[in-house]
């Protein structure tokens, strides 16, 4: 297996290029094709500072937000749908189990090419010719150095291969566990289960999430997840394969990074923007109205709240005119026996007045209020359709919204492909492509043990023994598990009496 380690120093030829693309970007290259904006205007001029600490001049797009960085942080903490979404997914990506695999396209690579040589070297078994006993005598070296327990007839070469792919996987087991204590402290101040939060955290808030790799001696030591939001990639008139990223906070030094220094993903990337779209801005009026909502019912909460009913009561004057009576206020006094009587309670809730003229107004809500609550959950469904979320991230498990038909094993399998499988996929493309070969080399895949249907593996394996392809040893091999000794069991179905046969008459020397 190839361990190269990949540093700085690999990718300085590829970046030396780019930093003479970004100083020169302002000139007319007739060569180039392919706008990369809308319009010239959208672009800003830049000087940042890079790692070695010269100053380079770029562009960068203008950033057309609605929000600001704060604004998103304030309504993800206030808004209890986005946060009940954004909290799920935190504690459900962080929680699930990661292991470290080995690229197996190698050692299937070397097992392919032992079983050719086998193959020829049982081709050539008949033949008595000088040639032939000398090809199969070299072939038979070429076993052996990788199938130590080859034996001279060759006849235990599938257990040898088995126990070869399986003599592989213990030698990497250190190794993998090496690179997974590595990846549980990412950096001195946080643990695995806060870094992995922070980086699903600025994915759904910020539509981004900028990861800092921290290098010594060439290797990757430390991992940071930069504020969400203040870093933004480079972008120039024309498309260019260099990758850069620039961080810009109000009353600091802009910083620009590189493929070497950052990892940038993107949760609803566009070709418009060199930046992504952030999914709260298209919650706003949303989210204002269910804010402005849960603030009035919080004011109502200690039994606070506006007159619901006013009487109006008013008496004619005794010197009014005969063709036009003149009304005048209530007096204070009655005025305030009224109020009293009407904030007492009263069984049966129906009170008298008296006086010449008597109106009741009623000032209350209370036919709105099954509407607004109808509203908070179809704002609370608009949000989950933003973020993609199922119905068991936003509570209606078991409700009229799901179907009979739909088992928990259908549940699961929705809530797995739905709404945290993309974020899965994401994370562990960036781990195993741009983190662990800069520190460990390639070779190695970053996975998170998902829920897995026990039978549908079951039967897949099932498959696989009845296809003739596989070995049942072969099989339990993929599975980590310890094989069986017979023999029988080192072949595929449907071959195994004719090896087993071959072989009984290679030990008694008949062929």
């Amino acid at each position: 297996m190839n361990d190269t380690i990949i540093n700085a120093e690999t990718v300085e030829k590829g970046l030396t290029q780019g930093l003479n693309d970004i100083q020169m970007q302002g000139n007319v290259d007739n060569n180039k094709r392919g706008i990369n904006i809308i319009s010239y205007s959208s672009l800003m001029g830049m000087t940042a500072r890079n790692k070695e600490g010269g100053l380079l001049t770029t562009t960068v797009e203008n950033q057309y937000f609605y929000l600001s960085p704060e604004d998103r942080v304030r309504i993800a903490q206030l808004c209890t749908p986005v946060l009940g979404i954004v909290t799920s997914r935190q504690n459900k990506i962080a929680s699930t189990k990661f292991t470290i695999t080995n690229n197996k396209k190698e050692e299937d690579r070397i097992a392919e090419r032992l079983k050719s040589i086998y193959q020829v070297y049982r081709e050539y078994q008949k033949e008595q010719r000088v040639d032939f006993i000398v090809a199969r005598a070299r072939l038979y070296a070429i076993l052996k150095t990788e199938l130590t327990e080859l034996l001279p007839d060759a006849s235990n070469f599938n257990g040898c291969l088995i126990r070869w792919k399986r003599r592989n996987s213990q030698i990497d087991v250190d190794r993998n566990n090496e690179i997974e204590d590595w990846l549980n402290e990412p950096n001195a101040n946080d643990k695995w289960e806060d870094f992995i939060k922070k980086w699903v955290f600025d994915d759904h808030v910020h539509g981004c999430t900028a990861l800092y790799k921290e290098t010594l001696n060439g290797k990757i030591e430390n991992l940071y997840i930069l504020p969400g939001g203040t870093v933004v990639p480079v972008k120039d008139r024309y498309i260019s394969s260099l990758n850069a990223y620039m961080q810009i906070i109000d009353g600091l030094e802009p910083q620009i990074f590189f493929n070497d220094e950052l990892s940038f993903s993107q949760y609803i990337p566009t070709s418009m923007r060199s930046y992504p779209l952030v999914p709260l801005e298209a919650l706003i009026n949303k989210v204002a109205e269910t804010m402005f909502f849960d603030k009035l019912m919080a004011d109502q909460a200690d039994g606070t709240k506006p007159p619901e009913k006013v009487v109006i009561i008013s008496d004619n004057s005794p010197f009014g005119d005969w063709d036009k009576d003149l009304e005048v206020p209530l007096d204070p006094m009655e005025q305030k026996r009224v109020e009293e009587k009407i904030n007492t309670p009263v069984k049966g809730g129906i009170m008298t007045f008296s006086g010449n003229k008597v109106t009741v107004a009623d000032l209350s809500r209370e036919n709105t209020m099954g509407i607004q609550m109808q509203r908070q959950k179809d704002i609370r469904e608009e949000v989950a359709l933003i973020f993609n979320a199922t119905n068991q991230e936003v509570n209606l498990s078991g409700s009229d919204y799901v179907a009979g038909r739909e088992t928990s094993e259908t549940q699961e399998r929705l809530e797995h492909e739905k709404g945290t499988y993309p974020h899965f996929k994401r994370i562990e493309r960036i781990v195993s492509k741009e983190i662990l070969p800069f520190r460990f080399g390639w070779g190695r895949i970053f996975e998170f043990e998902t829920t897995k249907n026990e039978m549908a593996e079951i039967q897949l394996e099932t498959a696989k023994i009845q296809s003739g392809k596989y070995s049942v040893n072969e099989v339990r091999e993929m599975d980590n598990l310890e094989g069986f000794d017979k023999e029988e069991y080192n072949y595929p179905q449907g071959a195994s009496q004719q090896e087993q046969q071959q072989n009984n008459l290679l030990q008694q020397g008949e062929i």
